[in-house]
């Protein structure tokens, strides 16, 4: 959307500033001074392109053909994103704005009103120009600059990225585990039981590796004997009560007790 905005802003002043000079300087041989024995307005029918170069009506349409169809590839190319350099897409849209701006002019009277003269001893030979040109030849020439660098940059990215050694990157691979340890695993076995050492030989599993050691059968334990039941033992006179204390005694042993 900003592109359009400046593009219209640059077809305006390009065409305001030829139609103030056409209503108020006369052809080829009017001027007015905008800085003084440097610039000055003039008002020259041109029928070539930029500066007056292909002057002559023949050019007429091809000039009109040539910058609408600059203008659609540069459109094209702004909605598709095939510029990814914003300086670039800049100049485009300023040379495809001038190239309008002319293309107006000579499919309406078949001719560029050009206005700019230089004044300056050094600069009389140069060609009389407007706003258009201006948005043609200055953004061209940085174009090709622009153009230059970019792909001097590109190629020294390619140079580079093929001097760069590649980099190995190590991905580990999902081993499936082994069936038998698994099972082992969901058993709760993962370790067999230790081999028996045998005190009298205690190298001949070295000796012998094909031979697998028998290992003996543990003894069963034997289960503890029962303890002994104990007598319960006799309740002291101090946990009887008075009856079972007096039960059982014959006055003997009451007088003996009260002696």
């Amino acid at each position: 959307m900003l592109y359009a905005i400046v593009a219209v802003l640059v077809l305006i002043l390009d065409q305001g500033l030829k139609y103030y000079v056409t209503l108020n300087i006369p052809l080829n041989t009017g001027s007015v001074t905008l800085i003084p024995k440097v610039l000055s307005l003039m008002n020259i029918h041109n029928t070539g392109a930029a500066f007056g170069m292909l002057g002559g009506g023949a050019m007429r349409w091809g000039f009109v053909v040539l910058a609408v169809g600059f203008t659609g590839v540069v459109v094209w190319a702004l909605m598709t994103g095939r510029v990814k350099s914003r300086t670039i897409r800049w100049l485009l849209v300023l040379i495809a704005a001038g190239g309008i701006g002319n293309a107006i002019d000579r499919a309406l009277f078949g001719y560029v009103v050009d206005m700019f003269h230089f004044d300056l001893s050094f600069l009389s030979w140069f060609a009389i120009f407007n706003v258009a040109d201006i948005a043609i030849t200055v953004p061209g020439i940085l174009l090709c600059i622009a153009i230059f660098f970019s792909s001097d940059g590109e190629k020294r990215a390619e140079k580079q990225e093929k001097t760069e050694k590649p980099k190995v990157v190590l991905r580990s691979r999902k081993k499936e585990p082994d069936p038998e340890l698994k099972a082992r695993r969901d058993a709760g076995k993962l370790y067999d039981d230790p081999a028996h050492y045998d005190q009298a030989d205690p190298f001949g599993e070295f000796q012998h590796p094909a031979a697998k050691p028998v290992r003996p059968e543990p003894k069963p334990r034997p289960k503890p004997a029962p303890a002994p039941e104990q007598p319960e033992p006799a309740p002291s006179k101090a946990d009887l009560s008075v009856e079972q204390q007096l039960s059982g005694l014959t006055v003997d042993d009451i007088l003996n007790e009260l002696r």
